[in-house]
């Protein structure tokens, strides 16, 4: 099965205090492109020195993008479950390296970091 291709477009909260999630599109195994809906009104996914959750401790991952020295969260919803969560500031923009969704069974990682990239879905 091919990969699930996700890009998340992040644009500055107008309260300047973190960044919101603008726009998701995603790609299948079908290869045809879907936008995904956005919640209107969810406030900052991201927040200047805002918690990602109880600190785990300080792992290095090793991604498609490089290795990063991260910090280590966890976070718990009735609606998902546990959530891991790596940050690391060198993984600009958002600081986001990895995330684990158990009750989805889904992981995302950092494949790529850079400027005048390309983006796999348009």
């Amino acid at each position: 099965m091919p990969p699930l291709v996700m890009r998340m477009d992040f644009s500055a909260a107008p309260s300047g205090d973190g960044w919101n999630l603008s726009r998701v599109r995603m790609r299948a195994d079908t290869g045809r492109v879907s936008d995904v809906p956005v919640p209107g009104n969810a406030g900052p996914l991201i927040k200047k020195g805002g918690s990602f959750g109880t600190p785990m401790g300080a792992e290095t991952l090793k991604t498609p993008a490089g290795s990063y020295d991260c910090k280590h969260y966890q976070q718990a919803s009735e609606e998902q479950g546990k959530t891991q969560v790596w940050i690391s500031e060198k993984a600009l923009p958002v600081g986001l390296v990895q995330t684990i969704v158990s009750a989805l069974s889904a992981k995302i990682t950092l494949v790529a970091v850079g400027t005048g990239a390309s983006p796999k879905i348009k």
